[in-house]
């Protein structure tokens, strides 16, 4: 029977959890020895994914993705830092990308929603609007 990626980092999640941060170096190697032995070295990115969900959520830490046309700037970056904190409950895990096909605005990433200021959704409903 084949390990899925999120048995594994489950498995991970629990055992460092258990066990004291200054033994965490030591699980972590022994942790990648195996995965080399088990030929499922393909598997860490998706690994590390599910790892990273199951500290996030055992921490209370939202991750928060915000993806704009242009880079923002300092001042628009800590107002909306200051709106998500509104939203969640707990510690934000703030990053923040380019996407030109967006043509303005931004789209807000956080838990499982998202919110959609782009101008390219904007002309999208426009279209819809004019259509029906």
């Amino acid at each position: 029977m084949k390990i899925k990626p999120q048995q594994y980092a489950q498995v991970l999640f629990e055992s460092l959890e258990q066990a004291p941060q200054s033994d965490w170096q030591k699980m972590i190697n022994n942790f990648a020895k195996l995965l080399l032995e088990h030929n499922q070295i393909s598997q860490l990115d998706k690994i590390i994914y599910f790892f990273d969900k199951l500290w996030n959520k055992r921490k209370n830490i939202t991750s928060t993705k915000i993806i704009s046309a242009y880079k923002l700037d300092e001042q628009t970056e800590t107002l909306l830092k200051k709106y998500l904190e509104k939203l969640v409950d707990g510690e934000i895990e703030f990053s923040a990308e380019v996407d030109k096909k967006l043509k303005g605005g931004f789209l807000l990433r956080y838990n499982d929603n998202l919110i959609d200021y782009s101008l390219k959704n904007r002309l999208r409903k426009l279209k819809t609007k004019l259509i029906n």
